[in-house]
């Protein structure tokens, strides 16, 4: 009798898990909070983006056609692999080698600086951003994959350029006053906080 259920309970359990986290085969034919009325639960989205500076200027990339940031200006990154969930300095060092071929061995200074949490209503977008000063004789491309990339005077205004909420922000604060100290601060858009 314990055995059927320690048996039913685990079943139950994992049943729950794949309807919470959208997994798992039973997952597509049933979503039990559209039975309850309560809406299912927003997918996330983990990404890493890079501030990389040089002299008095920091590299920007203007994205092309991307699902989650199309047609604006980002620092060098993308999405979280499932190994780098613990360590996003490895996703984002991942990221510079596939977009723009600068390897970790190539950059000096990195560090976490701003962590952000933005509710799209759609999705929960989780980002960790980073600066990093790269070596004054390393080549960057003007364009790559995923669009084109350029050098702004530290003194440009992030308001003024088509940028995601959250880089927005992180970009003007840095550029304000974040550089200027090694704080990791924490940003929260769209959703209200208690």
């Amino acid at each position: 009798m314990a055995s059927t259920a320690r048996t039913t309970t685990s079943r139950t359990r994992t049943s729950l898990l794949d309807h919470v986290f959208h997994e798992g085969p039973r997952a597509s034919r049933s979503r039990p909070f559209r039975r309850s009325g309560r809406k299912p639960m927003r997918s996330s989205r983990l990404m890493t983006s890079l501030f990389l500076v040089r002299d008095d200027q920091v590299l920007l990339l203007y994205r092309r056609g991307s699902r989650a940031i199309a047609n604006s200006w980002v620092g060098i990154g993308g999405h979280l692999e499932p190994d780098e969930m613990s360590d996003p300095a490895a996703g984002v060092v991942r990221e510079l080698e596939e977009e723009i071929g600068v390897g970790a061995d190539q950059i000096s200074g990195l560090a976490l600086r701003y962590v952000s949490l933005r509710d799209t209503g759609a999705e929960l977008r989780h980002t960790y951003y980073f600066t990093a000063a790269l070596g004054r004789d390393v080549r960057v491309p003007s364009s790559c994959a995923e669009g084109d990339l350029r050098w702004f005077d530290l003194t440009m205004d992030p308001a003024e350029l088509e940028m995601p909420p959250t880089a927005r922000v992180a970009l003007a604060h840095w550029l304000r006053s974040g550089r200027h100290d090694d704080g990791l601060r924490f940003i929260a858009l769209g959703a209200p906080l208690l």
